[in-house]
């Protein structure tokens, strides 16, 4: 059963990186998002987000929520890279670099902790905002998983990865974030903007 999955699986990565090497489309595009997906842009979008959160509902739990949940992603993914040690597409259709393991995806997987996150918090604080804000987060973390692929830089099987285990991560830590919270502060959380 592992072995056939294995093969299962094995062949659909081939066939998608074929795809890629064969059709490589809009790569500077790819480039560009790719490039969004690195932590010197996350880390302040996190802090950011943030910001906002903090000024909305002056809660301290919820405004570290991003930041938290991006670093516990990173740790995560960079502790899984090592541990399984995939190795990527072969380096001579690569059309950017990298120096790190395959399995998963690290620019998927953080993009798409921090984006759920960020959602998840919308949610919570603006509610009549979220379905706009699941549609977009989908369409970032999508995008983000189609430029690894465009780049032939991970394979199908990495951005299925990075995107399952950001979303799991960014659960994991709302819930924790939860059990920190007292009753009393649940209660006090201001659910909309502040007044004033």
């Amino acid at each position: 059963m592992v072995v056939s999955l294995a093969s299962i699986i094995n062949s659909l990565d081939t066939a998608v990186w074929e795809f890629f090497v064969q059709n490589p489309l809009l790569v500077d595009v790819a480039k560009v998002v790719t490039r969004a997906g690195v932590s010197t842009v996350l880390i302040p979008v996190a802090l950011v987000a943030g910001g906002v959160v903090w000024w909305k509902t002056r809660d301290v739990i919820s405004a570290v929520l991003p930041w938290v949940t991006l670093q516990a992603s990173g740790l995560f993914i960079a502790s899984m890279k090592s541990w399984t040690a995939v190795q990527r597409p072969p380096q001579e259709f690569w059309l950017t670099t990298t120096d790190s393991f395959s399995f998963p995806s690290g620019h998927v997987g953080n993009t798409t902790a921090l984006v759920v996150s960020i959602v998840l918090l919308v949610q919570t604080i603006a509610p009549r905002y979220a379905r706009a804000s699941f549609a977009i987060g989908a369409c970032i973390c999508t995008i983000m998983g189609w430029s690894r692929l465009a780049l032939n830089i991970h394979w199908m099987s990495d951005v299925l990865a990075g995107l399952l285990t950001g979303t799991a991560i960014a659960f994991l830590v709302a819930r924790v974030a939860e059990r920190f919270r007292s009753p009393r502060e649940s209660q006090l959380q201001t659910p909309g903007p502040r007044e004033g």
